[in-house]
């Protein structure tokens, strides 16, 4: 009787088999791990168009060919957008975050003035055009026009819309304004059961933006005693009445750069000083509490520029200019958007150069987390460990000789990195590539 062999294994073999056990057991791990930079993506928008890329650097995407204003659903998958066929007139279009699934949801009049946004569970779209508020579904279908008005959102549960209800008149410059009517109201999705929550006569004193928290459970009212588009007082309600009031100076309302921010855990505001070498910001808790107001001075920087919260509230990041020093230059004749002076004054000779610093909520002490850049948009990932942020680099002496690259770095300025050279960018905004 014949003995049958042993097979053996060969070393190729077992190395496979070994290889096979560690990616079966790395991918059941791989849902409990977290990715880090790479669960982020950026969508970026230049005169070239809408783009996509990973925080890494990798897999850039060209979403449109043109379009501005961008929106991004609640989940992350869609952006709304906008484009402009007129001065005046333009689009509203929503695609899928890969580009695919383009649809333009409606024709827009006075372009540069429409609002819009997703709903809560991302249904729905609600946007404006000539002083009307419009539904409409996400996938272009159900228009409907809800109410007369402007600076309309949805309610936390989707259930409601709140808006200023105003209409148009033609003022006698032949230029069209808004006249406000009822006053600033809540109206069912269905156009019935509309409230007024304040009356016209105090919102005409105001320069009536109305800025909403985050759950949208209390609506600052902005006002001015010059009646300019400058700030120096806001009060602070639920719907129910006026909760408070609070004093600033010198607060630009409309520039989004030096507006007033709510936290995103809706328990802070923060505010800066638009006037000119501005190195001032206030912070409050949101029911107008506890006012602090800080100088940088001391700390020999001015000019602050697009401060941003952290996503638990605990900091905020912000530009400003480090050791200004203009000297003899002198650029009053130079011709040129503000940023392109801007990027002037900060040459190879040291004029000037513009860091991004954090601070904590509580307290004063302001760290410079990057040296020698010209920075602006700094803004943290989803989950607070880094920061993104634009550099603008000088190509020649011209207003417009510049080229702008989209960085990153952690939360406490270490690890700074290029992701891409993006020409001239005009928004940027961090979602999750996962969502």
């Amino acid at each position: 009787m014949s003995r049958k062999k042993k097979q053996r294994i060969g070393p190729i073999a077992l190395f496979w088999m070994v290889m096979c056990i560690l990616l079966s057991v790395c991918g059941c791990m791989r849902g409990n791990v977290s990715t880090g930079s790479e669960s982020y993506r950026i969508i970026y928008t230049t005169d070239r168009g809408i783009f996509t890329i990973n925080s890494d650097g990798s897999d850039t995407r060209k979403i449109a060919d043109e379009g501005k204003g961008i929106v991004v659903s609640p989940d992350g998958s869609r952006i709304l957008y906008k484009t402009e066929t007129t001065l005046e007139d333009g689009e509203l279009h929503c695609v899928n975050i890969d580009g695919s699934g383009s649809i333009v949801l409606a024709k827009l009049d006075y372009c540069s003035y429409v609002e819009y946004e997703f709903s809560p569970d991302g249904s729905q779209v609600l946007y404006e055009a000539g002083s009307k508020v419009y539904l409409i579904n996400s996938d272009g279908t159900g228009q409907f026009l809800l109410a007369s008005g402007s600076h309309s959102t949805f309610s936390a549960d989707g259930t409601r819309v709140y808006y200023v209800d105003a209409h148009e008149e033609k003022a006698e410059n032949g230029l069209m304004k808004q006249i406000v009517d009822d006053g600033f109201c809540s109206i069912c999705l269905d156009g019935t059961d509309k409230n007024a929550l304040l009356d016209s006569a105090l919102l005409a004193q105001s320069s009536w933006v109305p800025i909403y928290s985050p759950d949208k459970s209390r609506v600052l009212i902005p006002f001015s005693s010059s009646g300019n588009l400058s700030c120096d007082s806001a009060r602070i309600f639920d719907g129910k009445g006026q909760l408070s009031e609070i004093i600033y100076t010198h607060i630009d309302v409309y520039d989004t750069d030096m507006g007033i921010l709510f936290s995103p855990d809706g328990s802070s505001l923060l505010s800066c000083d638009d006037s000119y070498m501005a190195d001032r910001f206030f912070l409050s808790d949101s029911d107008g509490k506890n006012v602090r107001y800080f100088s940088l001075s001391t700390e020999k920087i001015t000019n602050i520029y697009d401060p941003a919260f952290s996503p638990d509230s605990k900091s905020f990041v912000f530009c400003a200019w480090t050791e200004w020093n203009l000297g003899n230059h002198d650029i009053s004749s130079i011709s040129g958007d503000s940023f392109s002076k801007s990027i002037i004054r900060s040459n190879a000779q040291g004029v000037g150069e513009r860091n991004i610093y954090v601070n904590p909520v509580e307290g004063y002490d302001p760290k410079c987390l990057t040296s020698g850049i010209f920075a602006r948009s700094p803004m943290y990932t989803p989950d607070g460990s880094e920061i993104v942020y634009i550099v603008a680099e000088r190509t020649g002496n011209n207003p417009d000789d510049y080229q702008e690259f989209i960085c990153i770095m952690n939360a406490d300025g270490s690890d700074q990195k290029q992701i891409i050279c993006a020409g001239k960018i005009e928004e940027m905004y961090v979602i999750t590539s996962n969502a």
